[in-house]
């Protein structure tokens, strides 16, 4: 989960600052360069996240619902 979190925390903190160009109107390459590596964050973060080898603590077929004790009901043909 460490590589996984710091694949998010750097692509969210990136993403923020993109943001902050914005508000504060930088010149146009600097928004355009960010928007453009900004991207290439988010393919990587997604790839940290798929190839992270930890095993979830809960599975699908445990709790459907985090946060309600629900199973998933399933419908049979």
């Amino acid at each position: 989960m460490k590589k996984d979190s710091f694949a998010i925390y750097i692509t969210t903190l990136f993403l923020v600052v993109y943001c902050l160009f914005i508000v504060f109107e930088m010149p146009y390459p600097f928004i355009m360069a960010t928007f453009l590596v900004l991207h290439i964050m988010v393919i990587w973060m997604v790839y940290a996240i798929l190839k992270s080898k930890d095993e979830p603590k809960v599975t699908f077929e445990e709790k459907f619902y985090l946060d309600a004790p629900f199973k998933p009901t399933i419908m049979k043909k």
